[in-house]
């Protein structure tokens, strides 16, 4: 039953299911509100009774009440009934739908009352009858943080430094109470590294009456034996937590594609300022330092996500900890927006049972310290983070107080890739950088406004050079198929070498190249390309190239990605183009044009001039000049040029 529809995002369903013995009570808002358990079986005919009064909403099947539920969190008091199948089949035999007088009082206070139960073969924690958070092999999973609204967060079960010690085994899992509060303890065990660190872990979780939330108090002891071997991270990682639908779809020509639900986090400094991140995946603004976060107040305010209208989440380190030093800090991840909460460990010089030693920067997506050696001593290090939740209202107010930390220039625009697979590219969309945006950046190459092959816009690309982004799932939805074509358009000036290209390369495999050369030099006007490649074949991640491979200039227009049939005969043609010798992948020997140098070994290796590198005559011979101060040349990137020991590099000064 569909209950007061007002849109896709505004309703109440009423499901019941023979599968899993149960009726349900769903909104888009909050997921499942209830789940009450209920021997349906197939074949049989039931009576069911929806009353909708305002917030308060119960339902009766056969004369037993099975639901009686407010709606404290976002109610939807009005709007049409409907009826619908989900799966499998299901017949009514009437409907009648009767008005009823207002609710004659308000609702009554929440009560927690917190109990364990498996539901659809997940260990849940129920309170009531309403899924609070789900406890997987990893860690508390789909968190909510008030009665009536969906899950907001993921976290992980224990603290890593990634170098000396994660915990991917649970050793021993202890439900020491529920019912009022829930207590969970547990200990890991990292039997990969086998360093002999582990983990003691407890997690609390309470209602709050007064702020309507539930807080999920964490803490973890990671012990550190006399006999522990092995490097120790500089900063600690205290549970990593995702934040959930704050990731939208980068494919933003359809118009379907997903939207995210935070916009901005928002931390404390350790100044007392709040400053803030614009969520996207490209290093967030251009800043002097951290530009993903940053150091903040320990004991203070902490972290808040920003976007949602009706709650935000939030996380507090509320003490200082022992065994660290006076710093703590977060990092937003540019890929997916996971938190990083650091802990800085107090570190000793000479020997000692763990040595420490990581280069870190911290900001830009995660923890690299400058280089510091030292040794953590054993000993029990004990960090503790809160999660919990704030009204939208009061999140947006400290939003609208925060600052930048440390800019450099907030006026930058940038290129952004909308095209994901499906849809056309055609080169026109730039954003402000220091704002949230879902696409992914077009690094180098330029936009050019004034060439186009129906508009004014297209991606120039001038000598030997390429741009690039980055695809994949976290990008748009769904992965590369196993075959797909891609097509476009190209226009040349005054083009040598192979010409414009297009290439992909594999996530996590850096030597896995492809490019497809389209063969067009010279200087052409706007001509089709069109190619079947099996490459990345459903991989979940690539970098996508666009390539001028020689000098000139080439422009891309119209440029498309979409999936064929498997049986499609793939058609790319990749590098190496004719290799004179297959042992010499680069062969510069004065062919190019005043900005570039040519390859002449066949492999593609072309390399464009920066600053003050220029082709100067020295004894009857075309050479290239470089001042030895800042001028340089850089080649192609290939997979070609990716070689291990031994390798022969001949230069003639």
């Amino acid at each position: 039953m569909i209950l007061r529809h007002q849109s896709p995002q505004k309703f109440y369903r009423v499901a019941v299911s023979s599968l899993w013995k149960e009726i349900v009570l769903w909104r888009p808002s909050g997921g499942v509100v209830q789940a009450v358990a209920f021997p349906f079986e197939v074949g049989n005919t039931y009576h069911l009774v929806a009353e909708c009064r305002g917030p308060h909403i119960c339902v009766q099947v056969n004369g037993k009440p099975l639901i009686d539920w407010w709606d404290t969190a976002d109610p939807v008091e009005s709007g049409r009934v409907g009826l619908a199948r989900k799966e499998g089949e299901s017949y009514f035999t009437a409907v009648k739908v009767d008005t009823l007088a207002a609710p004659a009082g308000k609702a009554p206070a929440h009560v927690a009352q917190f109990r364990e139960r498996q539901w659809h073969n997940l260990r849940f924690f129920f309170d009531g009858n309403e899924p609070i958070f789900a406890y997987g092999q990893h860690g508390p999973d789909l968190m909510k943080f008030r009665p009536g609204y969906r899950p907001i967060l993921a976290t992980s079960n224990f603290v890593t430094d990634s170098v000396l010690f994660s915990f991917p085994e649970l050793q021993r899992y202890t439900l020491v109470q529920d019912g009022e509060q829930v207590i969970i303890e547990i200990t890991g065990v990292d039997p990969k590294r086998k360093s002999g660190v582990t983990c003691d872990a407890r997690f609390v979780v309470r209602y709050d009456d007064d702020a309507n939330v539930y807080a999920y108090d964490h803490t973890c002891t990671t012990h550190i034996p006399d006999q522990a071997t092995g490097k120790a991270g500089a900063v600690w990682d205290h549970g990593n937590p995702l934040i959930l639908g704050a990731v939208g779809g980068a494919n933003t020509r359809d118009p379907n594609s997903p939207k995210p639900t935070y916009h901005w986090t928002v931390i404390q400094g350790a100044d007392g300022t709040f400053y803030k991140v614009p969520l996207n995946h490209n290093l967030h603004f251009d800043g002097a330092a951290e530009t993903s976060g940053g150091p903040v107040k320990a004991g203070g305010f902490g972290w808040v996500a920003v976007g949602d209208p009706v709650l935000s989440p939030t996380v507090r380190m509320p003490e200082r900890s022992a065994n660290f030093q006076d710093k703590n800090g977060f990092a937003t991840c540019w890929w997916a927006y996971d938190i990083h909460i650091g802990f800085y460990p107090k570190l000793v010089s000479g020997g000692g049972p763990a040595c420490h030693g990581i280069i870190e920067r911290f900001g830009r997506g995660g923890f690299y310290p400058p280089m510091v050696h030292g040794t953590v001593l054993p000993g029990d290090y004990r960090t503790r983070v809160i999660y919990s939740a704030m009204n939208a209202s009061e999140a947006r107010d400290i939003l609208a107080k925060a600052e930048f930390y440390e800019p450099v220039n907030l006026d930058v625009k940038i290129p952004v890739y909308t095209a994901g697979i499906g849809f056309r590219e055609p080169f026109d969309k730039t954003v402000l950088l220091a704002s949230p945006h879902t696409e992914h950046r077009i690094w180098a190459g330029t936009i050019d406004d004034q060439v186009g092959r129906d508009d004014r816009c297209s991606l120039r690309l001038d000598g030997p050079t390429e741009a690039w982004t980055q695809t994949g799932n976290s990008y748009f939805t769904g992965g590369y198929p196993k075959k797909v074509r891609v097509s476009g358009w190209v226009k040349t000036q005054n083009v040598q070498g192979e010409g414009p290209a297009v290439g992909f390369r594999r996530f996590g495999n850096r030597n896995a190249f492809e490019f497809h050369s389209t063969g067009i030099t010279g200087t052409t006007d706007w001509t089709p390309f069109s190619y079947v490649t099996a490459f990345p074949a459903n991989c979940f991640g690539v970098t996508l190239y666009w390539r001028n491979s020689g000098t000139g200039a080439a422009w891309f227009d119209d440029f498309k990605i979409e999936p064929v049939d498997d049986a499609t005969e793939a058609t790319a043609r990749n590098y190496p183009v004719q290799p004179a010798d297959p042992d010499i992948v680069l062969k510069w020997d004065g062919q190019g044009d005043a900005r570039g140098v040519l390859d002449a070994s066949g492999y593609g290796s072309h390399g464009k001039f920066y600053d003050q590198a220029a082709w100067v005559e020295e004894g009857g011979k075309r050479v290239i000049e470089l001042n030895g101060k800042s001028g340089y040349i850089w080649p192609l990137s290939s997979p070609n040029l990716t070689f291990a020991p031994p390798v022969s590099v001949v230069v003639r000064l």
